[in-house]
C-alpha cells in the first residue's frame, strides 16, 4: 500500500496540505489563546 503512495505524485500537494494544516491551525489557536489571555490579564 506505501509503494503506491510512493510512486503516485498526482496527490502529494493534498496530502502534504493535510498534514501540515493540523500543526498549523494548532499554532493558529494557541496564539490567539495567549492574546486573549494576556489581553484579558492586562485589563484585571
Amino acid at each position: 500500500m506505501f509503494k503506491q503512495f510512493q510512486k503516485d505524485k498526482a496527490a502529494n500537494v493534498a496530502l502534504l496540505f493535510g498534514l501540515g494544516a493540523i500543526p498549523l491551525l494548532l499554532a493558529i489557536g494557541m496564539v490567539v489563546d495567549f492574546s486573549r489571555a494576556s489581553s484579558s490579564r492586562a485589563h484585571l
